[in-house]
Parts: structure tokens; C-alpha cells; sequence
């Protein structure tokens, strides 16, 4: 992984986009759906939730590319490095801004996160760390 395409980098880019945190709930809802369902793909429910969250297309632009459209192809053959990373540390800044509270929760967020690097191409778990720093130490118990 190049210094640029980082979670670090990624997460830079989201502190100072508008609706950086926005875009984050976004995947994290649409992460833990398709986790919970057990569905290799992130795109069910993404309309409704894009709706929800008040975001267009215009407004899901980021260097690393569109967050709606990376959501829509995240888990096929054809995603990029970039697009990998930039789902990768909004579901892991997800988990941040709303992180899970004792040893039970802590053990269910893990467990979300190893099935969908398992089964997807979202791999949180390389971002936990930069987007949680100390506080992602109970999910690695």
C-alpha cells in the first residue's frame, strides 16, 4: 500500500471533506446490514440510505473516487486499490464515531468485521487502527 493510497491519507481526506463523517455512516450502515444478512455485496438498501443521509452523487466525491459508485461495485473483481482503501477506512472511521461500548459489543463489531474482510473485498480491519487508534484495542482482544 503506497503512503497515498493509506488509511491515514484516506482518513486526512475525511477530515476535511463536508461530509466526510456522512459518507462514513453510509458504509458502516450498509456494512453491518450486509454482515448481519450475510450478503457478499454492500449495495442493498444504498439508495434509501444515500436518501436518508441528505447525499447526492456530487456530494460522495473524494480523490480516492465516488464513495456511492465504490459502494455499488465494492465488492467485485474490478475494485482498485484506491477504491479498497477508501471503503476499508470509512467502515473502520464508521466504527469510530460510533464505537462499541464493553467486551459483548466489542466481540460483535469483530466479528462483523472479520466476516466482511472474509467475504467482501471491505477490509476494515487495516484501518482500525489509524481511524480508532487506542480505542480499537478491545476489538483485537
Amino acid at each position: 500500500m503506497t503512503p497515498d493510497h493509506s488509511p491515514h491519507a484516506v482518513l486526512d481526506e475525511l477530515a476535511g471533506h463536508p461530509h466526510g463523517d456522512d459518507l462514513a455512516r453510509v458504509v458502516h450502515t450498509a456494512a453491518f446490514a450486509a454482515a448481519d444478512e450475510r450478503r457478499t455485496t454492500l449495495e442493498g438498501g444504498l439508495a434509501e440510505l444515500v436518501d436518508r443521509a441528505g447525499l447526492s452523487a456530487a456530494d460522495a466525491e473524494t480523490r480516492f473516487g465516488n464513495v456511492i459508485r465504490a459502494l455499488e461495485r465494492g465488492t467485485s473483481e474490478g475494485a482498485g486499490s484506491a477504491t479498497r482503501v477508501l471503503l476499508a477506512t470509512l467502515l473502520a472511521r464508521g466504527v469510530a464515531l460510533s464505537p462499541p461500548e464493553g467486551p459483548d459489543a466489542e466481540g460483535r463489531v469483530a466479528e462483523a468485521l472479520v466476516w466482511l474482510a472474509t467475504y467482501t473485498s471491505v477490509d476494515a480491519l487495516t484501518a482500525l487502527d489509524a481511524a480508532l487508534g487506542e480505542r480499537a484495542a478491545g476489538l483485537w482482544r
